[in-house]
């Protein structure tokens, strides 16, 4: 499961053009914090 979450993580933020999208939208961001959370199953963290 680990190996999964640093792979997706590593596809949604490896790219600085994903990245820079995620901080720039409030409504993408918002959405991927919350998909994140649930998948720690806790409350998310902006890095």
């Amino acid at each position: 499961m680990k190996e999964q979450l640093s792979t997706f993580r590593s596809q949604i933020l490896g790219s600085q053009t994903q990245g820079n999208d995620i901080m720039k939208n409030p409504a993408f961001r918002s959405l991927f914090h919350e998909m994140c959370a649930k998948v720690r199953g806790g409350s998310a963290s902006v890095e």
